[in-house]
């Protein structure tokens, strides 16, 4: 199987990947570099805006838990980012200070 190179159109989740079992054969590629290969017990963490793409050519099925967190420019500077929400940008900026406070109440 295969997912194809995608990404998820915003930085603000990481993705955690982790290779429960069956990942004998798998492999994953993000952000343009060299393939990974997935095994059991291993975890990846990645931004959802950078391209990814997996695939398994094993002969067993392959379980995965992924759980998606904020990402912790988010939670430490929320309002520095959310001010730019919904404008299709998949990267964050860095702001000055004089930026920052002109969005400020």
């Amino acid at each position: 199987s295969k997912v194809r190179l995608h990404n998820g159109g915003s930085n603000a989740p990481l993705n955690i990947h982790c290779g429960l079992s069956g990942c004998e054969g798998a492999y994953m590629e993000v952000g343009g570099a060299h393939r990974r290969k997935l095994k059991d017990g291993q975890a990846i963490c990645f931004d959802d805006g950078t391209d990814h793409s997996v695939w398994h050519d094993g002969e067993e099925e392959r379980w995965v838990l992924t759980v998606r967190v904020l990402h912790p420019h988010l939670a430490q500077h929320p309002e520095r980012y959310y001010s730019q929400a919904f404008t299709r940008r998949t990267c964050f900026e860095s702001w000055s200070e004089e930026r920052h406070k002109a969005f400020q109440p």
